[in-house]
């Protein structure tokens, strides 16, 4: 296999980390308020009604999920690099890449 080309800057994958985390909490933080409320069976509103109160609890979120996500990105891009330089397979370069990098994105946030 060809040597895969250099990750690209930790800025940039820390950018687009942070893009990502952002949007995933924009897209779910909806759907986990309605499975909330479900559950618990309180008020029940179309979401039409909610408006912004879907997000509610999304700063906490947010806080907490764009810093994973900056850090989760940069650290699989780095890790693959040198594990795959290594010479480590394709399955067990995803396989250390990804623990490695959810062991450094989780603990600012354990």
């Amino acid at each position: 296999l060809p040597a895969p080309p250099p990750p690209p800057g930790l800025l940039i994958s820390s950018l687009a980390g942070s893009v990502a985390g952002f949007g995933q909490v924009l897209v779910t933080c909806p759907m986990d308020v309605l499975k909330q409320r479900e559950i618990l069976k309180k008020q029940k509103k179309s979401p039409m009604e909610l408006g912004f109160g879907l997000y509610k609890g999304a700063g906490a979120t947010w806080l907490r999920d764009i810093p994973f996500s900056a850090i989760y990105f940069s650290a699989v891009a780095q890790c693959g690099f040198v594990c795959h330089s290594m010479g480590l397979g394709s399955a067990e370069t995803t396989v250390v890449a990804g623990l490695a990098a959810g062991l450094l994105g989780a603990a600012p946030a354990a």
